[in-house]
């Protein structure tokens, strides 16, 4: 981006603040909507327009009125109403006063409610119960909504390090599929959302709290965790939502927390699991809990191996209600999540006749005694001479504290302010000294929102945002320097991680609003979202230096460790500290229409504008330019078919942008001449402990890896229509039944350039000699050089809490295609393309590049699930509040349940000859080549059960072929020279998968409405199991397409509560 762009955009944040603040008097703040909205018209007895009706919102909770007044066309507005219950008023002179009473409102509903006035000619009021339909009668998105009682029955286990999350619960939405095997940050508890939303990836979700991002820069994934004991409402939006929500391709996942009332509440609350007593032992082949004797390494573990014992105990208590009746209001929470527990560890140690250090010198002893002293002496001489074994303990702790006040200024004016505080703390003894410290990941974030009615017709709402998370992956107190060092055949000395010290600094600053006016029947507004994001911090590969000590020199590698005489020495030199920052501004324009009673039409417009990421000292160029201005429209139509709420029809068509994920421009942030990694190798004497540096040898030479990121490089764009028709059922139930598409474009991939060219002599040795630059290996490019296509059929079935009954239940049938799945994050895909012409042609011709590169790539996506369907919900039983001993048995029990069916995800199975580059193109990933067609589409059904069953072949090793053409041993299913495969990306898939959480409950009252609980929560209550991933390394021939063991056995957690 230009220097004229950048303050073009930042002008333009800047008078589009302004704009909004002269508006509203003080205030800035959060972008999308967390409140809720009633909507209606106003008739008389005639069915005439009544214009000028006073309409009056009350919140029963904490009396919070809201007035605004009909249109011209007898329409009313009131949005930004906080979740809760109201009682709605309509007062005109010389008409009777109504009101409805109990209208619940949630977060993004738009509740229509009607009035119809008779003329009085007395002041006379009555008061009606409120029977709202169940289904959105104005809005064209799709979304599920869990409300607070959904939230606190759901079974949510806490024996994961993100403890009892509540976006876990995302995962239930239809339309969402949740693939087991992407990768789980090692950043504790944050990250790993999992929400892959119709199609798109998981980078593709935006993760707020009370409006305010969650997102983390560095992955786009949800920053922290957010504790279900803080959510009053958690939403889901899927697909088409309005113009207001932005920044992803993907779901918006939305957490609304809990607020004081004007009655004081609160509760008191403790999980205990223990993996060892609360859990059921499978199969055969599956882990097992480990004996006292095993743990120690005295005894053979069972076939399917077994796990050291940890303990988790999620503890807390939460506190509202009022400082000032009326006025002020506030809620509190404090959780922590403590595991303990140990594994056991084992690594190869020297011999006490291997511990006699001689160098040759007083400093060289003296380094190599020093490191010598880091191994342990060998416990194990049964198993290995040379083995050590012991049980590492580790501890996790997760503090976590909430905050919130509101303040009812007036009835024009309200502000609300949070703070939330959650230290993840990770600390493990390591096998040796100095293999890495403890881990920290601490995250501040905070806010406040404005809300104020400037007339009857026009509202606004503001919101500042702050968020702060420090991550150190560190070194251990007193190594921060020592560096890694490799003994072959021998334990790691020194951080196990060439990237340590990891540190990071990430901030994101957060101001937006919006302005709402309801004239006639139009329902306007506008609003911005401004964020100034940094991403500071140390990441650097051999920041410290690794120093090898192989065979070399005439001697062994323990030999030249005692000698201090390395055989290689590789290091980083220049400054590994980068300050990254970017701006992200997001306007945008909605209008609602109601072109007739029971027609609505949402018309909407963002305008999206992201900088690119820029390095603060000029340290780093990514190469690319920002995105200004990006225009998103949306449009959708929603008809009441009778006009009472029953027959639902909506249609809607979106444009979304995707954010560029820092994760896949940090392989780019250390670019030569500013930093440079080298390798030093003996010269025509050895190297020396106590003298190496940077001039200690000389340099290794040879071919160079380079990243870079394509000029032209800019957002990727989801495409989402659907078209739905919902009943309503009841009161409270509703039926509905969607077609959702999605079409996203110029997603990003990873292409690989300067690859080496076929020839007629082409060789694995003559690879390098073979590409157009041999200076360099592979040039990886991050271009927007990948597509994908969703379809799907999803039908749901949503009742809220009535007679003691909730649940939501969905099904979903679809397909997901795409050339690339979250390439970069672990996903497991493959996504280089075999084609050598393809990457290359993409390069001066996209067009014909993507038409390579999807002849090539197109296929399911690694997220792809054909048949998903899930069910959660609970259930008071009938027979409560019964007399004597037996009521005292019998009464206050509950149920609540969560089950998930879900199809295997499919998978690639890769060639492994010379190095996994069966084509000869200098680049790996490559497929293999199928020999009998008929295996393709193969699926693991079934799982082993005992060992005699893991000799089974799902997939024979004989469907395949490695070999390349034109070489010697050539058979007639090769792989051509620079050619591609004959087996498609992604067409064999794992098992399919069913778990069934279950929860018992038992409610004592005790004093007034306070209630102890007693819950017994049990997951996967029928002890489904399915196979692991099968073998299909062509190194392992005996046990090629063969699964070793099984994964899902029932565990279990006790609760206790006290509600009050």
């Amino acid at each position: 981006m230009s220097r004229a762009d950048f303050f073009c955009i930042r002008r333009l944040a800047v008078i589009g603040a302004a704009v909004l603040a002269c508006l509203s008097g003080p205030g800035s703040a959060g972008a999308q909507v967390v409140t809720g909205t009633v909507e209606g018209r106003v008739k008389d007895a005639q069915s005439g327009v009544l214009p000028g009706v006073t309409i009056t919102a009350v919140n029963t909770a904490t009396a919070a009125s809201f007035v605004v007044a009909t249109t011209s066309e007898g329409l009313y507005r009131i949005p930004y109403l906080p979740s809760g219950t109201y009682d709605i008023r309509a007062d005109l002179s010389g008409f009777r006063t109504e009101t409805k009473a109990g209208v619940v409102v949630r977060v993004n509903d738009s509740v229509v409610i009607d009035f119809d006035l008779s003329v009085a000619p007395v002041s006379e009021t009555i008061t009606v119960q409120a029977a709202p339909s169940s289904v959105q009668l104005t809005r064209s998105e799709l979304k599920r909504t869990y409300d607070e009682t959904a939230l606190k029955e759901i079974p949510i286990g806490t024996a994961d390090a993100t403890g009892r999350n509540v976006y876990g619960i995302a995962t239930k939405a239809p339309g969402v599929t949740t693939p087991g095997g992407r990768f789980g940050r090692a950043f504790l508890g944050s990250g790993g959302g999992n929400v892959v939303a119709n199609g798109t990836t998981a980078r593709s979700t935006n993760y707020e709290l009370d409006g305010i991002s969650n997102i983390d820069p560095e992955d786009n994934d949800y920053r922290t965790p957010v504790s279900v004991e803080s959510v009053r409402e958690f939403e889901v939006l899927t697909a088409n939502y309005n113009a207001e929500f932005g920044r992803a391709g993907g779901a918006q996942v939305r957490a609304i927390s809990k607020s004081g009332t004007n009655l004081f509440h609160g509760s008191a609350f403790e999980y205990f699991y223990d993996n060892q007593r609360f859990q059921s032992e499978a199969t055969e082949v599956q882990p097992r809990k480990c004996t006292a004797d095993q743990i120690a390494g005295l005894a053979t573990a069972p076939a399917g191996g077994c796990f050291g014992e940890f303990r988790t105990n999620l503890y807390g208590a939460t506190a509202g209600g009022p400082a000032i009746h009326d006025r002020v209001f506030y809620f509190g929470m404090f959780e922590n999540n403590v595991r303990r527990g140990t594994n056991s560890s084992t690594g190869t140690v020297p011999l006490p006749t291997e511990r006699t250090v001689n160098t040759g010198s007083a400093r060289g002893d003296q380094i190599i005694n020093e490191w010598l002293a880091l191994y342990p002496m060998p416990n194990r001489p049964a198993i290995n001479p040379r083995r050590y074994q012991t049980n590492v303990p580790f501890t996790y702790d997760t503090p976590n504290v909430f905050g919130r006040i509101d303040y009812n200024r007036s009835n024009s004016t309200r502000l609300m302010g949070r703070y939330d505080f959650r230290n993840q703390d990770y600390k493990i003894t390591r096998i040796f000294r100095g293999n890495g410290g403890d881990i920290v990941d601490r995250a501040h974030t905070g806010g406040a929102v404005l809300t104020r009615i400037f007339s009857p017709t026009t509202l606004g709402e503001f919101r500042f945002g702050y968020a702060y998370r420090r991550v150190e992956l560190p070194t251990e107190q007193g190594f921060e320097t020592f560096p890694t060092v490799t003994i072959t055949g021998f334990g790691t000395l020194g951080p196990q991680s060439l990237q340590y010290p990891i540190s990071r600094r990430l901030y994101d600053v957060q101001a937006a609003g919006s302005v709402a006016h309801s004239r006639g029947r139009h329902a306007y507004k506008i609003g911005y979202d401004l964020h100034r994001t940094f991403n500071n911090g140390v990441q650097s590969d051999y920041v410290r230096g690794l120093i090898s000590f192989g065979v070399g020199y005439g001697r062994g590698s323990i030999d030249n460790f005692l000698a201090g005489t390395p055989t290689s020495y590789t290091l980083t030199i220049g400054d590994p500290q980068r300050d990254f920052r970017v701006w992200d501004l997001g306007l945008f324009a909605q209008d609602d229409i109601r072109l007739q009673r029971n027609l609505t039409l949402n018309l909407g417009l963002r305008v999206e504008s992201l900088t690119e990421w820029k390095e603060k000292n000029g340290l780093t160029n990514f190469g690319y330019d920002g995105d200004l201005f990006k225009p998103a429209p949306r449009v959708g139509a929603v008809w009441d078919v009778k006009g009472d709420g029953g027959w639902v029809v909506r249609g809607a068509y979106g444009l979304s942008f995707d954010r560029v994920n820092f994760f896949f421009l940090r392989s780019l942030q250390f670019q030569e001449p500013q930093i440079r990694t080298i390798t030093l190798l003996p010269t025509t004497d050895p190297l020396r402990v106590e003298t190496l540096g940077p001039n200690a040898g000389q340099v290794q030479s040879g071919p160079v890896a380079k990243s870079e990121v394509d000029p032209d490089f800019h957002l990727g764009h989801v495409h989402t229509w659907n078209a739905t028709v919902e009943r309503r059922v009841g009161r409270s139930s509703s039926v509905r039944a969607s077609y959702v598409g999605t079409a996203s474009r110029d997603v990003p991939a990873t292409l690989i350039l300067n690859r080496a060219v076929p020839a007629s002599d082409a060789t694995f040795a003559n690879r390098q000699a073979r590409r157009p630059n041999p200076a360099f290996s592979g040039i990886s490019r991050l271009a927007n050089a990948s597509e994908g296509n969703y379809k799907g059929l999803q039908v749901s079935f949503d009742r809220r809490f009535a007679a003691g009954l909730q649940f939501q239940a969905s099904y979903t049938l679809s397909e997901a295609l795409d050339m690339a799945s979250d390439p970069g994050f672990g996903s497991g895909d493959n996504y280089i393309s075999m084609n050598e012409a393809a990457d290359r042609t993409f390069v001066v011709d996209r067009a014909r590049g993507m038409e390579l590169r999807r002849a090539d790539l197109y296929g399911p996506s690694r997220f792809d699930m054909r048949h998903v369907a899930s069910v959660t919900g609970s259930y008071e039983l009938p027979w409560k509040r019964r007399p004597g001993v037996v009521g005292a048995i019998v009464s206050d029990w509950s149920v609540s349940a969560s089950a998930q069916y879900r199809d295997g995800v499919p998978f690639t199975i890769l060639c492994s000859a010379n190095g996994g580059d069966c084509n000869l193109d200098g680049s790996g990933q490559d497929r293999a080549n199928m020999s009998d067609a008929g295996v393709l589409g193969t699926q693991i059904d079934g799982y082993p059960s005992t060992p005699a069953d893991t000799a089974r072949i799902y997939i024979p090793i004989g469907a395949f072929d490695q070999t390349t053409c034109r070489q010697a041993g050539a058979t007639a299913n090769c792989v051509d020279v620079g050619g591609g495969s004959t087996q498609p990306r992604n067409t064999f898939r794992y098992d399919d998968s069913f778990s069934a959480d279950f929860a018992l409950v038992r409610s004592i009252p005790t004093i007034g409405s306070q209630r102890a609980q007693v819950r017994l929560e049990v997951f996967n209550l029928f002890n489904n199991h399915y196979a692991q991933t099968p073998t299909v390394s062509f190194a392992l021939p005996d046990n090629f397409g063969r699964v070793f063991g099984t994964n899902g056995n029932r565990s279990w957690q006790i609760g206790v509560r006290y509600d009050w």
